[in-house]
């Protein structure tokens, strides 16, 4: 292990702020030990010699501090800061903020001015106490060498180390003021540095996650070091960097996730590139296909002549009623004349030549199944069938837009995933329980989303788990910390049984339209609008100071959900049975299909364009509701454009071939 670089003699500056009776700098000098603390019989006070009145207003000045009053968050915010880690930094200097520190005078929160001084610390060695190891003892040799020469050569302009330096991230210490909760830093300015005349080692990029343990608030930021570096050492050295910083809060923990230096293929990624070859293969094979017999089609209804008639005979009736099915089912067979008179040949020759036409008719099938002209135009087509729910079309996609919005705004996982196929591999059990017994589904449906909700009122309960944004919890919680209920599907199966209990309503009415009562209706239609109001707009209040009680926060985080997916029941229901209105109108327009068809494949691919998106930015930005609107327009928009490409090559292809393979039989 490196020994620690042992600076000895040197000048530390630092600017300090004190109320202006202080009349003398060495009053001032008697402040730099710790502000309070207890001593034993007989040991004066250390700040024994401070006058009178210096003492009270600088006990209030701290006192104000901590009740978070404008003027003392000003006057100690205003201070220089000089580091722990200062031999590392070489940060020996720190004027603080002059003009803040004087704009402070007598008012109504205090009643003296403040005076500016600039103080000198000379330190004769730098130590630590008996039997306390250094702060970077665990962080491996190397990475500390490397690191020590990295600040060096900073301080020296070296232009390597400013890169590696500039190219980290920043969280100021006002993040709970502008909410600049993470900052990336440059990644591209990180790994660019290069082993040559200045240094040896190449870098690493690594992003770094910082837990607040007293507001549970989540940092992130980018960091800079030598390749050396293990993520072990880089979180060392994160968290010493800020253990000391009065201005900073605690946290729990910091994680770092490096960037590799390259990637080894493995078994599955090489599986994976051979399977989206074949496909690709495929999709050129039956997309050609298709344009060259669309192409074969036109030139016969402009160039050919019309085909002679000729004399029919029983066995040519049986070769062309098959020819005629097989082109009915969207098949080309091209049958010339000679091979239509060879089959009165014999009726051997008749039943080889009709499983010919039958074999190259399926070819054609699979091979036209795969054609990404063919699957486009499905997809963009807006008719649609007499069965269908016109209303559950713009739902789809309105309600995909409101969760691209939210997972912009605050990305997470693909746990949605993960929750919908374990939910759909359950749903038989209620389907058929369902259809053989509407009462006995009905009984198991509500038993299931009871026993969820009062699990979800326990949990809730014991966690203490507040609302608002509030981030101080109600209780310690009993629980280790994590996701107990939010990415786990005994949360999200009361919503799931409703959409199960509507469709088979639905199912039972087959399309019938029940008339209700205008007045009842539109009852209930301000019943669940009021309901979808109360569940987005009902926790927060224009008293930011009033706290709902617990019960009330417990109930809310239970029935939330649960009451917005009745609400969005209802406006399936009053639409599909003709209770909607201008909002049946609305939902079912023709313009929400092709949209809704490839909704999936957008729900599937969201996360991929929005990490790409926001990992792709070098520098901050600056947040307005008007650029962020303009960010989500064109994120919405790249989306459903991925989503489009998706469809096109894999889904409908596949859905075309499983139709040809496995033949519906109603």
């Amino acid at each position: 292990m490196a020994k620690l670089v042992i600076f000895m003699g040197c000048a530390v500056v630092a600017a300090m702020m004190l109320p202006s009776v202080t009349g003398s700098t060495n009053m001032m000098e008697m402040f730099f030990p710790e502000f309070q603390k207890s001593f034993a019989p007989g040991i004066p006070h250390p700040y024994h010699n401070v006058t009178e009145k210096c003492y009270a207003d600088t006990i209030k000045y701290m006192t104000d501090f901590h009740a978070f009053r404008p003027y003392a968050r000003e006057m100690f915010y205003s201070c220089g800061e000089i580091r722990e880690d200062y031999d590392l930094t070489w940060n020996r200097k720190d004027p603080g903020n002059f003009g803040m520190c004087r704009q402070v005078k007598p008012g109504n929160e205090t009643t003296f001015e403040t005076v500016y001084c600039y103080t000198t610390i000379y330190i004769s060695e730098k130590s630590f106490a008996p039997g306390v190891p250094h702060p970077y003892h665990n962080v491996t040799e190397k990475c500390y060498a490397d690191t020590i020469k990295y600040m060096t050569d900073f301080h020296a302009f070296r232009p390597y180390a400013r890169e590696m330096f500039y190219s980290c991230g920043e969280i100021r210490e006002d993040y709970d003021l502008t909410w600049n909760r993470k900052d990336p830093g440059n990644f591209g300015m990180c790994r660019q540095v290069k082993p040559g005349n200045e240094t040896t080692f190449e870098t690493v990029y690594c992003y770094t996650t910082i837990y607040i343990s007293e507001s549970r608030d989540t940092l992130r930021k980018g960091v800079c070091f030598p390749n050396s570096c293990t993520e072990n050492d880089i979180e060392i050295f994160i968290t010493e960097a800020h253990l000391t910083n009065p201005n900073i809060p605690r946290w729990e923990s910091t994680t770092a996730s490096c960037a590799k230096a390259s990637h080894e293929f493995r078994w599955a990624d090489i599986l994976a590139a051979t399977v989206c070859s074949i496909l690709a293969a495929v999709l050129t094979l039956g997309t050609t296909y298709d344009v060259v017999q669309r192409r074969r089609s036109e030139l016969k209804k402009t160039a050919e002549p019309e085909l002679t008639t000729f004399a029919k005979t029983p066995s040519s009736d049986i070769v062309e009623e098959s020819v005629d099915a097989l082109s009915r089912s969207g098949n080309v067979v091209n049958v010339s004349s000679r091979e239509r008179l060879d089959v009165d040949e014999g009726t051997t020759d008749k039943l080889t030549k009709t499983r010919k036409f039958k074999a190259v008719g399926f070819l054609s099938e699979c091979l036209l199944a795969f054609s990404v002209i063919d699957a486009g135009k499905n997809i963009l087509s807006t008719s649609q069938g007499s069965r269908n729910i016109g209303c559950l079309n713009g739902i789809r996609v309105l309600s995909m837009s409101w969760v691209i919005l939210y997972h912009h705004w605050l990305l997470v996982g693909s746990w949605p995933f993960t929750i919908g196929k374990q939910l759909f591999l359950i749903s038989p059990i209620f389907i058929v329980v369902f259809y053989k017994s509407w009462i006995g589904g009905t009984v198991l449906s509500v038993v299931t989303t009871l026993i969820s909700l009062a699990s979800t009122a326990y949990i809730e309960y014991i966690r203490g788990t507040s609302i608002r944004g509030d981030p101080v919890p109600y209780r310690e919680s009993e629980l280790e910390p994590g996701y107990w209920l939010y990415t786990k599907p005994y949360h999200r199966i009361p919503q799931y049984l409703i959409g199960i209990a509507l469709g088979y309503i639905l199912f039972k009415l087959k399309g019938k339209q029940i008339k209700i009562n205008k007045i009842v209706n539109c009852l209930i239609w301000c019943c669940a609008a009021a309901i979808a109001l109360a569940v987005v707009y009902g926790p927060y209040s224009s008293d930011d100071s009033y706290r709902v009680p617990q019960w009330a926060a417990v109930m809310y985080l239970t029935l939330f959900r649960f009451a917005m997916s009745l609400c969005t029941g209802w406006v399936i229901f009053a639409c599909a049975t003709g209770n909607g209105g201008p909002v049946s109108s609305l939902l079912s327009w023709s313009g929400w299909l092709p949209l809704s068809k490839i909704n999936y494949c957008a729900y599937l691919v969201h996360m991929i364009v929005l990490y790409l998106y926001t990992t792709g930015f070098e520098t901050l930005w600056h947040y307005t509701d008007f650029h962020f609107g303009l960010e989500f327009l064109g994120v919405l928009a790249l989306t459903y454009s991925v989503a489009f490409l998706l469809a096109s090559a894999v889904e409908v292809p596949f859905l075309n071939f499983e139709k040809i393979v496995i033949p519906s039989r109603r």
